[in-house]
């Protein structure tokens, strides 16, 4: 975390980056000049795990983060169904029940009452858990994540819905287009996205034409491991700024959902405890494979029995060996002492979220309701992490999407496992998750790396910790954006003539 007085770009790269007290560069005559005027300078923040497109739907489609209750949830799609042509799917996104006075979910009967001709599907905020009505059931084959009663849709038939209504290029490229708008806006200049085959597709075709200004680290899903084995991609693949970063598995689905795997049942429903998804034996046969040709595998894993079953799974897997593939544990929340020293051990990663403990693991929230005071003072364990020597990267989920929420959350975390210093989660959100993502010349302020660069309004020191520093962090502006050298954003009060639409 170098302290500098100025940095220089040439093309899309840094040059030079002078120590503080330094005399000013020199200028040559077609140089161009930045003043801060004591803001922050930063690299550009990396979300380490979300869905682009998903995010980029949500501008697209009748949103239901935030709704107070059902009713107003059923009144959002009343409204949208009446402004969306006949016949077309209506997807609404993003639905969180945990702070309804009456959480019940919304059902398939409250959906055909809607009309139960049109297609209507409506996704929970975790997205392992959806209510489809009647014309859209007809479409999702049977089997036990489907449930025709209630229109419950849980895990593969919840997450697969793209699947089973696939979007078009068009649909896919307006998506793309609204997410990196809405990304760069947000201070953040990279992403790890769980995708799909067509979002590559997408990606690539907005880098061909020169839209696309966000680096990509892909990440596929299970599906595609036999085809990227076979055909000796592994995770190589990469073109201009996206990359294959490798595949992701399921291990268990998510606490609002009671899918999460524990070992113990859930505090609000006695008789669930979750299920896990994979066979363990045939996981660590596929993380052989996986390793021996080169391929990162991002296993989801959330409760405490999943996590167990995946750490075991991996030191089978790679013959209780360290790996420098870069296999990664997305969320791993529910973690113990003695697991985390096995995962520094096998040289994995943590891919976690401190949104979730801002969204969810307060005093009183969703995560209380669901496992207890106890049990969720030990979750997200962010701290723990590093001590243990585990490379912690930092990502939303798109929970939203964003990430400076969640640094903010990490460093006011109500417990002393989970709370972070700024800048251990800033280097999470830039110089590690960077490194994760494939991309060793981005996250550092050093010579020879690419300039994708974040101008904020303010920054609290580094060492700062607790909730006056995550205040200062929530009130930070993010005032311009470089990608590769060039302005990819830029706010009102750092640039008033280009905000007024004059000559920048």
């Amino acid at each position: 975390m170098p302290e500098a007085s100025a940095v220089t770009i040439e093309g899309s790269q840094i040059t030079r980056v002078q120590a503080p007290g330094a005399p000013p560069p020199t200028l040559r005559p077609d140089d161009r000049l930045i003043d801060l005027r004591g803001r922050t300078l930063l690299p550009g923040l990396v979300d380490a795990h979300t869905h682009l497109m998903h995010w980029g739907f949500r501008f697209l489609r009748p949103g239901l983060g935030g709704a107070a209750n059902r009713a107003e949830v059923l009144d959002r799609i009343r409204e949208a169904h009446r402004n969306l042509p006949p016949g077309r799917l209506l997807l609404g996104e993003g639905w969180d029940e945990s702070g309804w006075p009456d959480p019940g979910f919304p059902t398939r009967q409250e959906l055909d009452a809607i009309d139960a001709g049109r297609p209507m599907v409506i996704r929970r905020i975790c997205g392992h858990m959806a209510v489809a009505n009647s014309a859209a059931l007809v479409h999702f084959p049977a089997g036990p994540d489907v449930d025709p009663t209630s229109g419950f849709l849980l895990e593969e038939a919840s997450m697969g819905i793209a699947r089973i209504f696939p979007p078009n290029a068009d649909e896919l490229d307006q998506a793309l287009e609204a997410a990196e708008r809405s990304y760069l806006s947000m201070g953040v200049t990279q992403v790890h996205d769980m995708c799909l085959p067509d979002h590559l597709r997408s990606f690539e075709r907005a880098g061909t034409d020169g839209r696309l200004r966000l680096s990509i680290a892909a990440i596929l899903p299970r599906q595609e491991l036999d085809f990227l084995v076979d055909s000796g991609l592994g995770a190589g693949w990469h073109k201009g700024s996206v990359r294959l970063r490798g595949v992701k598995f399921f291990s268990d689905g998510s606490l609002g959902a009671r899918t999460a795997a524990l070992n113990s049942a859930y505090a609000d429903r006695p008789g669930e405890a979750g299920a896990l998804l994979l066979d363990s034996d045939a996981l660590a046969r596929d993380i052989a494979r996986a390793d021996g040709a080169g391929i990162p595998l991002a296993i989801h894993a959330i409760g405490d029995r999943a996590v167990a079953m995946v750490i075991a799974a991996f030191e089978r897997g790679l013959s209780g060996r360290s790996s420098r593939v870069g296999h990664r544990i997305e969320h791993l929340e529910m973690v113990n002492a003695a697991e985390l020293e096995r995962v520094a051990r096998l040289g994995l990663e943590a891919s976690m979220q401190p949104n979730f403990v801002g969204n969810w693991g307060l005093p009183g929230g969703l995560y209380e309701q669901r496992l207890g005071v106890e049990r969720t003072a030990r979750m997200n364990p962010m701290s723990r992490v590093l001590a243990a020597g585990v490379r912690l990267v930092v990502g939303s989920d798109g929970m939203p999407a964003g990430v400076l929420p969640g640094l903010a959350d990490a460093v006011a975390a109500p417990h002393a496992a989970q709370r972070l210093m700024v800048d251990q989660a800033l280097a999470a959100a830039t110089r590690e998750a960077a490194h994760s993502g494939g991309f060793p010349d981005r996250g550092i302020l050093r010579a020879g790396n690419c300039a994708d660069l974040l101008v904020l309004s303010g920054c609290p020191p580094g060492s700062a910790i607790g909730h006056e520093a995550a205040e200062e962090l929530r009130r930070a502006r993010v005032e311009m954006v470089l990608t590769g050298g060039q302005v990819a954003f830029e706010s009102l009060e750092m640039n008033p003539a280009t905000a007024r639409g004059g000559k920048g």
